[in-house]
């Protein structure tokens, strides 16, 4: 029992030591990702990586031209799996014209801001976003893509 005790301690303060450097949107957001997940049978798909060897690989359905839904796989930091779950949020219902707009800083917004250090890791989530519209854009113009993956 004492080994739970010591568990549950030990969990609160690494909780708190995140929370004095991230917003509690990124700590909520690393610990219970939204979206997360593999998709089969995408629309589009898209990844995008860091120096640090972080990755991002984002995944959409989408009807007409509007994102009807999303998800991720992300390797990396906590930092890393925030911004994926928040880019695969903020597009869903986007049109694909508009998702291909959303920048970094607005998936840094969403999260209620980022460290310095860490920017990298939204304005990766954006690239990924980016390729898999780029990627929907190239499988409804040639639907024979998809069946590929």
């Amino acid at each position: 029992m004492a080994a739970d005790g010591e568990k549950d301690a030990s969990q609160r303060e690494m909780l708190a030591k995140a929370l004095e450097i991230y917003s509690p949107a990124v700590v909520e957001r690393w610990i219970k990702p939204r979206n997360r997940g593999q998709m089969r049978h995408p629309d589009g798909q898209g990844r995008a990586a860091s120096a640090c060897d972080d990755s991002i690989q984002v995944f959409l359905r989408v009807q007409g031209e509007r994102i009807t839904e999303s998800s991720f796989l992300a390797t990396g930091c906590g930092a890393t799996l925030s911004s994926a779950s928040m880019v695969t949020e903020l597009a869903e219902g986007m049109t694909l014209e508009a998702a291909l707009g959303l920048t970094a800083q607005e998936i840094a917004d969403g999260l209620d801001g980022l460290p310095e250090h860490n920017f990298h890791c939204a304005e990766m989530a954006s690239l990924a976003l980016r390729a898999a519209v780029q990627d929907a854009y190239r499988c409804e113009r040639e639907p024979w893509k998809k069946l590929y993956r």
